[in-house]
């Protein structure tokens, strides 16, 4: 019921992201974060951390984006679980200054890495497609759909929606939560941004 609502939610989210699509101007992607991650993965929990690098082209006038994610997650049972994400993407930034929004899209190279008594090793590619949107000048919603296809997992589907405020200047706030449907893994996500242009 829970996952159900949630679900619910992040479809509405990304209703309401697109709805603010009315922005020439692209929120930024230029930014550092460092976020704590907690995580329910089936039947065992954890936390950890969470860092996400993001730059862009768009100062030479290309609509060009890259990212890299990294989580270290502490399981119960003495279970580390490692992600790291890289991907390189472009984006529209769409509708009017007073409400910028984008839309974007990327291709991506997972690999996630489990020690314990489960060891396991795994990547792949991934194909994802979101919308980012200002409801407020210092206020971001943003949404995600994320497609990989894992060497020996298979494939997975997730859903990731969230809000970034502005706290002071160029550092904001992230609260995000995200489930990947077919590996049965959620996180909640909160994060401290630093936004360099």
């Amino acid at each position: 019921m829970t996952t159900r609502l949630l679900r619910g939610l992040g479809v509405a989210v990304v209703a309401a992201t697109c709805t603010l699509a009315q922005a020439s101007d692209a929120p930024s992607w230029y930014y550092a974060e460092l976020g704590y991650d907690s995580v329910d993965a089936g039947d065992i929990d954890g936390d950890g951390i969470d860092l996400e690098l993001a730059g862009s082209l768009d100062f030479v006038g290309l609509p060009i984006f890259a990212t890299l994610d990294y989580a270290d997650i502490s399981l119960d049972n003495d279970v580390d679980f490692e992600q790291l994400s890289f991907a390189v993407g472009g984006y529209l930034g769409i509708g009017t200054k007073a409400n910028p929004a984008s839309v974007y899209a990327a291709l991506s190279l997972e690999d996630i890495s489990v020690d314990g008594t489960t060891g396991a090793d795994d990547d792949g590619p991934a194909i994802q497609v979101g919308a980012r949107g200002m409801l407020t000048p210092n206020l971001e919603l943003h949404a995600r759909s994320k497609y990989t296809d894992y060497s020996d997992l298979g494939s997975d589907l997730s859903f990731r929606f969230g809000a970034t405020y502005r706290v002071w200047g160029p550092i904001f706030a992230n609260l995000d939560y995200e489930s990947q449907t077919d590996l049965d893994i959620d996180y909640l996500h909160l994060g401290v941004r630093y936004s360099y242009y």
